[in-house]
């Protein structure tokens, strides 16, 4: 089988995709966008409601969740360790508390 891409095409390839994906940023709109998919997918639910089982996610889906928030976590945590000291650190991970509370609020039934 004949591939489309040289060596050396293929290589830039890769390293672009590594330098793009290879950063907090990448893994907070990773993140965002996972959660965000999830909240229009949550059933609703009222405060002590319970679900049937159709309604509930699959496990695929809260596994997934489990890894994105985890990944996350670290990326955030490595990157908080490396700038403590500069003012503009919370940036990037204010943009995941309005979906993170949204998240959680459903998740909750409220």
């Amino acid at each position: 089988m004949k591939q489309q891409l040289t060596t050396q095409k293929a290589d830039a390839l890769l390293s672009s995709v590594i330098k793009l994906a290879d950063n907090v940023a990448f893994d907070v709109r990773l993140t965002l966008h996972f959660m965000q998919n999830q909240i229009g997918a949550m059933p609703l639910a009222g405060s002590g409601e319970i679900l049937a089982g159709a309604d509930l996610p699959g496990v695929a889906a809260v596994l997934m969740l489990d890894v994105v928030v985890a990944k996350v976590q670290v990326a955030l945590d490595d990157w908080f360790s490396k700038n403590l000291v500069r003012p503009e650190s919370g940036t990037i991970p204010r943009k995941l508390v309005p979906v993170r509370s949204t998240f959680c609020s459903r998740s909750e039934g409220q």
